[in-house]
């Protein structure tokens, strides 16, 4: 799961539990919405009442229905469920302000001396009788039973049974009290789930509307979750529809995207990656230890080597003391041994070695043209096409920025679905007219290559073509392009085209709106390209 803003906000600064506990709530409310299974059980010890409530939202089956098995909708879901536990929290703790005197009453009751519990009975009964039945607190038998206290001539005697009724009031005070302040806990934190499963029903329906209008170009719910937050009444699905009911019809142009899509080869990068290496070495080592070769002589305290010279100064009595003198300073002179032992050792050295990692597929930038001439079966090519290419770039993760021109341009940062949907569709809906400049869209296309997250992108213009010479510093920018890895195609919509302009693309294919299956042979022509 992402570190979300909601997610990562209660995690380190929540007000439940240490970072660690509130971690692990959150993977999993994520992993419960994914596999639909289980219980959260983070947190139960201290907030057992919230967690039941979270668990309950997690069980329901409309919510469990539509995240199962989707990781970015249920991203968006937890998003959700983790304001509703920090909400949650902050209910909890508010309380009841008429809970809250009463609860202070109670501390000033129990402060006060049993001496005072006759008095203190009086100012109290009007509270207890509002809040409590006669079952609860049974104000009849504490007076009845004071009246009897009254009646004990010993003071020490009378104190002491003041005391045990007044600790008994206190007792059952309390336990009812508490109850009343868990049961409005309890009651508030219900009420907040209610309105959490509200808001959730209502953004699922929207969520699913928005699904079965925009399934045949986006096919992910996650990417419409923020979508359905708006006020879809207020937007014209017609025309988005109608495309999309045309690529269903012509599989062609979804297949003409998708060999647009794989023209674009991964780029392969070079990265070092430190490893450790062990190797076995054998190597001929001394062993002194073993008799098998005599090499000389040399002094030491090895009694089992001793020179025969030297076990004669045993056999002299006045000698026999140096014997033992030269034995504690290991002088003695005794034979030297030694042999060559092979024995393997393990070697680990740091190596770095190279590897190839294949960066992912580039976006796209999409020049369409909406001239007058562009009127017709070409402008719905064209809008097809790019609703084909935009469904491509959703399901693949990459970007996608579309330039509308005729004598001026419009740009579309169609990579987010929540933001641009509303344009995409007014796009769609326009109707095609003016005149024809593509100077101005490709030096768009051309600036917009110079920012990172469009460096690798390659460059669609779909057009009819009938339009002037593109000036000089466009040509040269386009070639400049060319040598940095940038690939031109162009989709020729019509047969009165400038073939001048069409030099400047990598690649020129042609669709003729008069020719029957014309776009079918596109495609076909562009596989043997590719």
């Amino acid at each position: 799961m992402k570190n979300s803003n909601p997610v990562k906000r209660f995690t380190v600064l929540g007000r439940v539990g240490n970072e660690p506990e509130r971690r692990e709530l959150c993977r999993q409310t994520y992993e419960l919405l994914v596999s639909g299974e289980g219980e959260v059980s983070a947190l139960a010890e201290e907030r057992p009442e919230l967690i039941r409530a979270l668990n309950s939202v997690l069980a329901d089956e409309r919510i469990s229905g539509v995240c199962k098995g989707r990781n970015d909708l249920s991203e968006h879901i937890t998003e959700e469920l983790i304001r509703f536990v920090s909400e949650g929290c902050a209910v909890s703790e508010k309380g009841d302000p008429s809970l809250d005197e009463e609860l202070e009453r109670l501390q000033e009751f129990k402060a006060k001396g049993a001496h005072k519990f006759e008095a203190e009975l009086k100012s109290l009964s009007t509270m207890l009788s509002d809040r409590y039945t006669d079952q609860e607190i049974d104000q009849d038998f504490y007076t009845s039973q004071l009246k009897a206290i009254n009646e004990i001539r010993e003071k020490e005697d009378r104190l002491t049974a003041l005391e045990k009724l007044k600790s008994h009031l206190e007792q059952t005070w309390e336990t009812h009290l508490t109850s009343r302040v868990l049961a409005h806990k309890l009651q508030q934190i219900d009420l907040l789930r209610q309105k959490y499963l509200k808001e959730l029903y209502k953004r699922i329906d929207e969520l699913q509307r928005l699904d079965e209008l925009l399934k045949a170009v986006i096919g992910n719910l996650g990417r419409l979750w923020d979508l359905s937050k708006g006020h879809l009444s207020r937007m014209n699905f017609e025309h988005l529809q109608r495309y999309a009911h045309l690529l269903e019809r012509d599989k062609s142009i979804q297949e003409l995207a998708e060999v647009l899509g794989r023209m674009q080869q991964a780029q392969k990068k070079i990265e070092q990656e430190q490893m450790q290496e062990s190797h076995i070495v054998h190597r001929w080592q001394i062993d002194t230890a073993s008799k098998s070769d005599l090499v000389g002589v040399r002094e030491s305290d090895d009694i089992n080597a001793l020179l025969p010279t030297e076990v004669a100064l045993l056999a002299d009595p006045s000698l026999e003391l140096s014997f033992y003198k030269k034995y504690a300073e290991k002088k003695l002179q005794t034979f030297e041994y030694q042999s060559r032992v092979l024995k393997a050792e393990e070697e680990r050295r740091q190596v770095s070695r190279q590897k190839t990692v294949e960066e992912p597929k580039g976006p796209f930038i999409i020049c369409i043209d909406t001239s007058g001439s562009m009127h017709g079966v070409p402008e719905a090519i064209a809008k097809a096409l790019c609703i084909a290419i935009l469904k491509v770039a959703l399901r693949d993760e990459r970007r996608c920025f579309l330039i509308s021109f005729s004598t001026q341009i419009d740009t579309i940062e169609l990579s987010n679905t929540a933001a641009s949907l509303t344009r995409l569709l007014d796009f769609l809906g326009m109707s095609f007219y003016g005149g024809t400049d593509a100077s101005p869209a490709l030096a768009t296309a051309l600036a917009q290559l110079e920012k990172e997250s469009y460096s690798r992108a390659d460059v669609i213009m779909v057009s009819d073509f009938v339009m002037p010479q593109f000036p000089e510093k466009i040509t040269r920018d386009i070639a400049k392009a060319k040598e940095r890895g940038t690939k031109f195609h162009s989709l020729v919509v019509g047969q009165g085209y400038n073939q001048v302009d069409l030099n400047a693309f990598d690649s020129n294919w042609f669709y003729d709106s008069h020719s029957a299956g014309s776009t079918l042979r596109l495609v076909q022509e562009l596989d043997k390209l590719h």
